[in-house]
């Protein structure tokens, strides 16, 4: 039987993504008209919780869209404006909307933060002793009783939109909690919704994706999964050029935001041995314990010379991943200095900060050994290797 090629939809010269149906755990949406999915994720006569940040959310078209499909749709719907940072006086507000107006569905709007503020509430709404689960005293099965969740990414970065996770942090208390186990029901990722992110933002976004989806690459060699990795880190660095030159370019907005998705739903991590990669993730809380920094912050000044450290220990998988990001450096005699360098002169190059005085007053010597002894014991580095770490990333060299 003879293929039959439909011309009309192929080989357009303005041919950009198209909208598609993933499904993981989570049920995702991808496109623009992702939003259009959402009266068939909840049940008739649901009652919804909005969670979103400041003004971003009305100013790039995200609340207006969900606002009007669900006005359309005759979905009752409540909102918790406001969630600017990961904190559990949120999370209480939200619970407390939720068993005022018997919300069934709870959606985060933005970027991390209040998608983990919409989990926690999800699962607080639920739960009276919600902090025994978040510190870890009741075990989590992933099968406890929540509300629906849902997720719209507009800062795509750190991929709780595809993951099973959310951190939180009480600020009256000192308590850092997390919740692990409950995927969203479904997301709905549309790249219009980033067009209004500026050139550090998108910096930021991307750069966290691709620091994101290094940590897997560095946990062992299987081909197959590192040939995934590295072609998101390596679409995310174009996506960043692309957009810092045109904010409206769909395609590269599209390849972040898929991106960010595809680095946190496990494709990454499949074949791989990844226990002390992941002291990166505890190891950057650290400079947090000392600077009122966000995570992006954090995060994209420490990799260099987190990388740089971990060498000392790794040096093979440190190696195959420098040459793999900078095929040019192969055969480098120097190659951890000399690539750890290039990923810092990248990273200031697209408008990033390279070291933490550029975020204001660092803290002395003191200061960090007591941050590096709360957090050493889940950490690849000894106290004293944490602080030298931190140290050379105080000011720039």
């Amino acid at each position: 039987m003879e293929a039959v090629l439909d011309k009309d939809k192929t080989n357009k010269a303005n041919y950009t993504c198209s909208n598609f149906h993933f499904q993981t755990p989570v049920n995702i949406f991808f496109g623009k008209d992702a939003v259009s999915h959402l009266p068939e994720q909840i049940p008739v006569g649901s009652d919804v919780l909005l969670v979103y940040g400041g003004a971003s959310a009305k100013f790039n078209g995200a609340y207006e869209a969900l606002t009007a499909i669900m006005d359309s749709s005759g979905i009752r719907w409540h909102e918790l404006p406001g969630c600017i940072g990961p904190y559990y006086r949120y999370v209480e507000e939200g619970i407390s909307l939720c068993h005022e107006h018997n919300i069934s569905c709870v959606i985060g709007v933005g970027g991390c933060s209040c998608m983990d503020i919409a989990k926690m509430i999800a699962f607080g709404a639920k739960h009276d002793d919600i902090w025994e689960y978040l510190t870890f005293d009741k075990p989590v099965t992933g099968h406890e009783e929540r509300l629906i969740i849902g997720c719209v990414p507009t800062y795509p970065s750190g991929g709780s939109e595809a993951d099973a996770s959310a951190e939180i942090d009480d600020t009256e208390t000192g308590r850092h909690g997390s919740l692990y186990g409950f995927f969203a029901d479904f997301s709905l990722l549309n790249p219009e919704f980033t067009f209004t992110l500026d050139k550090v933002q998108s910096a930021y976004a991307g750069i966290v994706t691709f620091i994101q989806a290094s940590v897997p690459f560095l946990g062992g060699s299987f081909p197959l999964t590192d040939s995934f990795g590295l072609s998101i880190m390596n679409s995310v660095r174009n996506s960043i050029a692309a957009v810092q030159k045109n904010p409206h370019d769909y395609d590269a907005r599209a390849a972040q935001m898929w991106a960010s998705a595809m680095t946190t739903s496990k494709l990454l991590y499949c074949g791989k041995q990844l226990s002390w990669c992941f002291s990166l993730y505890n190891d950057v809380e650290v400079i947090r314990l000392c600077m009122p920094l966000h995570y992006r912050q954090a995060f994209t000044v420490l990799f260099p010379e987190w990388l740089r450290a971990i060498a000392k220990y790794h040096q093979t998988d440190v190696e195959r991943y420098l040459t793999a990001v900078f095929p040019e450096l192969a055969g480098e005699k120097d190659l951890i200095q000399v690539g750890c360098d290039r990923l810092r002169t990248y990273f200031k190059s697209i408008g990033l900060p390279v070291c933490y005085s550029e975020y204001g007053d660092t803290p002395d010597e003191s200061r960090l050994r007591e941050a590096a002894e709360k957090l050493a014991s889940d950490s690849a580095f000894t106290v004293d290797e944490l602080v030298d770490i931190y140290k050379s990333c105080m000011s720039q060299a």
